[in-house]
């Protein structure tokens, strides 16, 4: 069994990484590897860089078979060093993420994805400017698990 969640990570980083306003933008998804690493190349290369982070998921009726999966929750984080970037702010990168990904209904979870109440937030860092912008689901979906 493939992971649903991983595939929704999949799609949207296909999604923003597909719009002509991220052609120069790099928009990495967050993996077990040395994403650290390959972060800061691009933020010390362009000054900024998407990462798609990993989707957490909720069950809010523990009862019900399943589990259904609700209280999807997908981050998108904007990285940029303001004396190396020559490209958009982070801000109007995380407008932009926004825009795009608010009321998107991603096939691999067939529920639809709403900005969610505090989207988009500065992150505390001594060296970048950091914005998480956040999403979330309504409605969850079955996902079976094979042993």
């Amino acid at each position: 069994m493939s992971s649903v969640l991983l595939a929704l990570q999949d799609e949207l980083t296909a999604k923003l990484a597909a719009d002509s306003f991220f052609a120069s933008l790099p928009v990495l998804t967050e993996k077990a590897r040395n994403l650290n690493f390959e972060v800061q190349q691009q933020v010390d290369s362009l000054g900024i860089v998407c990462v798609v982070m990993t989707p957490l998921a909720g069950v809010r009726h523990p009862e019900a078979p399943g589990p259904c999966l609700d209280q999807v929750a997908v981050t998108v984080r904007v990285k940029e060093s303001a004396e190396l970037n020559s490209g958009p702010h982070a801000l109007e990168v995380a407008e932009k993420v926004a825009a795009l990904l608010h009321q998107y209904q991603p096939s691999a979870v067939a529920q639809t994805l709403f900005a969610a109440s505090e989207t988009i937030t500065r992150q505390d860092d001594d060296s970048l400017l950091i914005y998480d912008v956040r999403f979330e689901t309504r409605d969850g979906f079955s996902s079976e698990v094979s042993a």
